[in-house]
């Protein structure tokens, strides 16, 4: 278990995010920061897409904010995502 401030990740490369996430899969806990690691024998692999280099019209954060708001569904996907991470966590750790 491992105690996670995501914000120290937002200037790393991919390269390093990939070798601390892909490495071992794991959860993370919002509440209280913790990292479990998940067992499994799902090989991981990630791939990154450039479709354009020019500055977006809106930022992934603003566009996140944006569905948030708007979303009909938005409530209950994060109920029903809280639910699935108690089950994936008693299942998997």
């Amino acid at each position: 278990m491992h105690n996670l401030n995501l914000h120290r990740f937002q200037n790393l490369d991919l390269a390093l995010l990939r070798e601390v996430f892909l490495d071992q899969l794991r959860l993370w806990d919002k509440d209280t920061g913790e990292i479990y690691e998940i067992k499994t024998d799902l090989k991981l692999a990630m791939i990154v897409l450039v479709l354009n280099e020019n500055k977006k019209k809106i930022s992934s954060r603003n566009g996140m904010e944006l569905c948030a708001k708007t979303s009909t569904y938005f409530d209950e996907w994060v109920k029903q995502s809280e639910i699935d991470f108690i089950n994936m966590k008693k299942i998997s750790c």
